[in-house]
């Protein structure tokens, strides 16, 4: 007569069953993965640790009269400090971006602010465009706008806006 060993069994049983739910839970289909954006950025500093001491700068040509026959201007001014750089002095030269609405090299142009087809050309300089200055030494600039009588005799009245980046660079 054969005896049953009654203990192993159930030991054996809840072991297998044990071993197909964790089959079970590692074959199951993936659950679908997601994917987000995100901000990726960056502030380099100059070699000669030049900052701008206005955070922003802001260019306002005020309220052009389209009757008017003598161009528009603006000016605004601001100063950048240079903490660093090998020598006691600092060379650095600034530079003038496009704009957001540029239509090409030198062609800078405000869009108005409802009709996003209409536009207002518009040019830029700094002063000055380049200097030397001592180590921890500050300089005032000047950024001066103009727009041509001719080129806001005929466009549509509202407001407009364009973006530009200044860049200084050692």
């Amino acid at each position: 007569m054969q005896f049953q060993d009654v203990t192993r069994a159930p030991a054996r049983s809840a072991w297998t069953l044990c071993a197909l739910a964790a089959a079970a839970t590692f074959l199951a289909p993936a659950a679908q993965a997601e994917t987000r954006g995100f901000a990726v950025g960056a502030v380099i500093v100059s070699k000669s640790n030049c900052k701008f001491n206005t955070p922003t700068l802001l260019l306002d040509f005020g309220t052009i009269n389209p009757a008017s026959t003598t161009t528009a201007t603006a000016s605004v001014s601001s100063s950048v400090t240079c903490n660093g750089g090998q020598g006691s002095t600092v060379t650095l030269a600034f530079t003038l971006g496009a704009g957001t609405f540029d239509s090409g090299p030198g062609a800078r142009r405000m869009r108005h602010a409802t009709t996003l087809t209409e536009f207002l050309p518009y040019s830029l300089g700094v002063t000055p465009a380049s200097a030397t200055i001592a180590k921890n030494g500050t300089l005032a600039f000047t950024v001066n706008g103009s727009i041509l009588a001719s080129q806001f005799q005929n466009v549509m009245a509202g407001n407009y806006t364009d973006r530009v980046a200044i860049t200084v660079s050692p």
